[in-house]
């Protein structure tokens, strides 16, 4: 909700996609790098990139579908909404 008011703000999405896909792509490199264990240190840096993957979801994906529905023309967005939700 909190992004959402500020792209209101903002008014631009392509910083917001941008950071977004960065920071996925880092926590990715992240769950790589700590594959996970029994000690201490890989389960923080698991859960570390599992909330960073978690934070460039949110910027990547919510921004993407908003800018794709905007430039959807009116008949064709019921075929867009239903593509998108497919999951």
């Amino acid at each position: 909700m909190a992004l959402g008011l500020v792209v209101m703000k903002v008014r631009r999405l392509k910083a917001f996609i941008i950071f977004g896909s960065l920071t996925y792509t880092l926590a990715f490199g992240l769950l790589i790098r700590y594959r996970g264990g029994h000690n201490t240190s890989q389960v923080s840096g698991v859960i570390g990139a599992e909330v960073l993957l978690g934070i460039g979801a949110g910027f990547f994906t919510y921004p993407a579908i908003a800018s794709v529905q905007a430039r959807t023309k009116h008949k064709s967005k019921f075929v867009l909404f239903v593509d998108l939700r497919k999951d």
